[in-house]
Parts: C-alpha cells; sequence; structure tokens
C-alpha cells in the first residue's frame, strides 16, 4: 500500500489533478523501465554464478527483455545449453570438456556446416551422433526468485518516481 502526504492550497490542488494522470503514467513507465533492467541484469548475474557458463551465453541467447508502456517482459529460455557454449572445447582421453563441463564419451567434431561442438555416438555405430547440451537445472527458481525481488523493486521505484515527479510539478 502506498501513502502520500501532499499540502496544496487551491491553485496547486487544482494543478495537480490535472496534471496526476500525465505524472502517474509517468513514474509507472519509468518504474517499469528501471524494474525490466534491474530484473534482465540481476537474472544473467545469477545464471552465470550458478552454472559456470560466460555471460555471453545468457546475453546473447537466454534472457531477453521488452518493456512497454503498462509492462515489462524478461525471458530466461530453460532449454538445455549446447556445449560449445560453454567456454574452450578440450579433447581428453576418456571424453570431452567444454569449459569446466566434462562429457564423458564425448569428442570435439567438426560439422560439415562449420559447426564446432561435443558429440557422442547414439548406439555402437558411427552414426547417428548427438550433440551434447548442458541442462539449467535451476532456471526456474531463479526466475521465480528475481520475479519477487523485482515486484519488491518495482514498488520502491514507483513510489520514487511519483514522488519526484510531484515535487517537480509543485
Amino acid at each position: 500500500m502506498i501513502n502520500i502526504n501532499i499540502d496544496l492550497n487551491a491553485r496547486d490542488a487544482a494543478r495537480f489533478m490535472d496534471a496526476a494522470p500525465r505524472l502517474i503514467f509517468n513514474a509507472q513507465r519509468s518504474a517499469i523501465g528501471t524494474t525490466t533492467t534491474f530484473a534482465t541484469r540481476l537474472m544473467k548475474q545469477r545464471m552465470e554464478a550458478i552454472t559456470g557458463l560466460p555471460g555471453k551465453v545468457f546475453k546473447q541467447y537466454r534472457v531477453k527483455s521488452r518493456v512497454s508502456d503498462k509492462r515489462g517482459i524478461v525471458f530466461l529460455g530453460f532449454n538445455p545449453v549446447k556445449a560449445a557454449y560453454a567456454g574452450k572445447l578440450k579433447q581428453q582421453e576418456a571424453g570431452a570438456m567444454a569449459g569446466q563441463y566434462y562429457f564423458e564419451k564425448g569428442f570435439v567434431a567438426k560439422m560439415h556446416s562449420g559447426h564446432v561442438s561435443i558429440f557422442k555416438r547414439k548406439g555402437k555405430k558411427r552414426f547417428p551422433l548427438v550433440e551434447q547440451m548442458i541442462q539449467l537445472p535451476k532456471a526456474q527458481a531463479i526466475t521465480e526468485q528475481v520475479a519477487d525481488e523485482a515486484a519488491i523493486e518495482f514498488q520502491r521505484r514507483y513510489v520514487e518516481y511519483l514522488t519526484d515527479f510531484i515535487n517537480n510539478l509543485l
């Protein structure tokens, strides 16, 4: 609940009442924009810390945000990440490494398209190959935590912007 106390004379009250819808809209729009940026940054940082994947994975492919006048959307993709995006690929005797992730019986290969990644044979035969992926099991929990923190941040920012706009009007 938001409580704002305002002491106005008649002229200020009339000017305030004319400007109130615009002030509320501008405060809401500003709070949505800054909260969306806050949630996007926080989600990227938390996913990087928990998964150990480089930040560019989340910056380019996983975390997206969009802002309109009445809402901000932050999207986190839950699908597994290809091993090629996890870091430097290294072939070892019994498997392959991608950054800090180890794939037993995996091997580094370059496809005809030029895509380099870690693959594993599906059966005993030479083909088919399966590209190795890194699961994001804690992504749902991180999304819920960030959503809760973003709701609190929005309320704080909204009150801050609204009081700033009202103070500038008066």
